[in-house]
């Protein structure tokens, strides 16, 4: 579940009420004793209101009163309205309330900050933010917001989600929706338990949902998809407008073809410098899938990411040819300048709309629109190739963990498709090392370690691909927290033939890593790869455990010996195995070698609750095992 951060404290001067006013009602002794366990903030009313008074107007009123119980609940504290073009924000205030309900400060609109909502690689982004933050600490107090916006589309409706967060409980929740009655609607709810009404007024339907004491929750970890536990309730148009367009869609083919009638289509020409450039790049090569990689690969060349919200309501990309001549784009433009370049030498690919993050589908029961992110769907004949094209350095067909494993949906001249794009398997997302260890009489250790990162576990080393000097070194020493670890050479290389390969070569001196006693020395068996995974004991569970990625660790550590010592103590051999994976370790000596083997497999899946202790205990015991110390003797 993704948690939504704050904006760091601005302070604003402010005029104190005179004359003191209380709301009895939000005095904090009247919160039930249950709602504040656990939590960190309480929401103690909200009103949310959605009228569709047009095709071309829809009016969002918000107003909700919230209690930060400690400063863990500060974030919860700012307000912060989006707006641009197209969306008009009235009616902007707010009052702070000390724990007894009496008024601190009356918050008009003036002291709202009002800046761009500019990202320090954004450009032509027109959204601005409506701002505040209280510069009050005495916990717990209540801050009240209120406001309404104004869009002037119609193409999706905000979501009501009224417990975004474990650490944050609910009083009352109330969610109203208002449209005309010859104004048809799909409504989807999720793990909703409340009261809902629905009635007409005035040749309006009038749809209601209320909500109310809704307890904290302990943030576990693992847990399943929003839509999988939290209470949502989702509605979307059938017929709409969106920045003078009109549609309407009440299916997912529905939706990929309005998308690729007017926002695609027509914005694919490419100047005839570039067609021809691109046809003799490819002209030698003799499959579509080698053409596909060497397009993609220029693209990478050419192009760099840029946030850029302009065209339609920000959802129509830059045209091919803009893109061409700028050489940037944001994910939207570059994928489909990619597929503009690929349509020139007669590839088919197709144009992919995905929520990416964390892993979150696209509903394939609730055609709306629900992405914030776009890639590419290449299909070849024997194999689909997904292309994220906001990447300067992925390899050909990547996905790593910002992308993958989820339902998307591509929008073709047909119409929309649900598909789902590249998992790799625990077995292909492997982490393979082998290390040769020289340890002397004084307890030092030298060492040379190759590790090789593939499929998922590419990702492990992305990042200190594009470091340097006291940058990557202050990585590594991240990576690999061994005491006094002086790095005298480190490589990483990189294949992306197939499955992707990261290769990485690191040989170290580490000054005293055996603990030196006596005639004994102290030293634990697994310096590089010690699991660290701990999870809580937060009691019953009742969330399914969702773990969204399987991986293998093999590790094969060989040691040489100092002369005229023995071993007095080696490390238990240990062998877990069930539904979560497999684990396994032991250590050998062969001659004067001692050898040291370590496996590790994470099943993924989704797990029922009660298996929660049985996983916090596994893991308790690898890392036990991992934890394991050689003690040598001296003859």
């Amino acid at each position: 579940m993704k948690k939504y951060l704050a904006i760091p404290f601005l302070y604003f001067p402010l005029v104190f009420a005179s004359l003191a006013q209380s709301r009895a009602d939000l005095n904090v002794n009247l919160i039930p004793k249950e709602l504040i366990t656990n939590a960190n903030a309480v929401v103690r009313s909200q009103e949310f209101i959605t009228e569709v008074a047009d095709i071309d107007n829809v009016i969002y009123k918000r107003k909700t009163a919230i209690t930060i119980l400690n400063s863990n609940g500060a974030e919860y504290a700012p307000m912060i309205v989006h707006y641009d073009k197209s969306i008009a924000v009235k009616n902007l205030s707010g009052n702070l309330y000390d724990k007894s309900g009496t008024l601190v400060y009356k918050i008009p609109e003036s002291k709202f900050r009002d800046y761009s909502n500019i990202q320090g690689f954004s450009l032509f982004e027109d959204n601005r933010v409506k701002y505040f933050n209280p510069a009050y600490s005495t916990y717990p107090f209540t801050i009240e917001f209120e406001y309404e916006v104004k869009y002037k589309n119609s193409f999706y409706f905000l979501d009501w989600i009224p417990q975004r967060n474990g650490d944050l409980s609910v009083e009352k929740s109330i969610y109203t929706f208002i449209c005309d009655e010859d104004y048809p609607v799909r409504i989807k709810e999720y793990n909703f338990s409340g009261e809902k009404k629905e009635s007409k007024d005035k040749g309006s339907n009038v749809y209601k949902w209320e909500i109310s004491n809704l307890k904290s929750f302990k943030e576990q970890r693992y847990l399943p998809q929003d839509e999988k536990f939290l209470p949502i309730v989702k509605i979307a148009p059938v017929k709409f407008e969106y920045e003078g367009i009109k549609g309407s869609f009440s299916t997912w083919e529905e939706y990929g073809k309005w998308t690729y009638e007017n926002l695609l289509k027509g914005r694919e020409s490419l100047p005839m410098t570039t067609i021809i450039k691109i046809n003799g790049l490819v002209r030698d090569l003799k499959t579509p899938k080698e053409k596909a990689k060497k397009i993609y690969e220029y693209v990478q060349s050419k192009t760099r990411y840029v946030s850029i919200q302009k065209g339609i309501g920000g959802i129509q990309p830059m045209t091919a040819e803009e893109v061409d001549r700028l050489s940037y784009g944001d994910c939207k433009a570059l994928s489909f300048y990619t597929q503009s370049l690929l349509k020139a030498v007669g590839i088919e690919s197709h144009y992919t709309e995905l929520f990416a993050g964390p892993i979150r589908d696209i509903s394939p029961d609730f055609p709306s629109f629900q992405g914030n992110h776009a890639i590419l769907c290449v299909p070849f004949e024997k194999d689909t190739v997904w292309l994220e094209c906001t990447s300067q350095t992925n390899p050909f067909g990547y996905l790593g963990s910002f992308t993958d494993n989820r339902k998307v949906i591509l929008c073709t001249k047909q119409g929309g498709i649900v598909a789902t794009t590249r998992s790799y398997s625990p077995l292909e997302s492997s982490q393979i090392r082998k290390a040769f260890f020289l340890l002397d009489a004084e307890g030092n250790l030298e060492g040379n370690v190759t590790t090789q990162f593939q499929g998922i576990q590419y990702d492990n080393r992305d990042r200190i691909v594009s470091l340097s000097g006291r940058d990557r070194t202050e990585e590594i020493l991240k990576l690999y927290p061994i005491n006094n670890l002086d790095i005298k050479k480190y490589e990483i290389s990189q294949d992306k033939q197939g499955i992707p390969v990261m290769t990485e070569e690191l040989n170290f001196y580490s000054s005293n890593y055996g603990a030196k006693s006596s005639n004994r020395i102290f030293l634990y068996i697994n310096p590089v790869n010690q699991f660290h995974n701990f999870l809580k004991d937060l009691g019953a569970r009742k969330n399914p455990i969702f773990i969204p990625r399987g991986y293998l660790d093999e590790d094969l550590l060989e040691y040489t010996l100092p002369e005229n010592y023995k071993i007095e103590h080696l490390p238990k051999d240990v062998n877990l195995k069930n539904e979560f994976g497999e684990f396994s370790c032991k250590t050998t000596l062969e001659g004067d070698k001692l050898i040291y083997q370590r496996k590790m497999l994470l099943n993924e899946g989704t797990f029922p609750p009660e298996s929660y202790q049985k996983l916090r205990e596994y893991y308790l015991k690898i890392a036990l095992a991992d934890q394991q110390k050689l003690v040598l003797i001296k003859n």
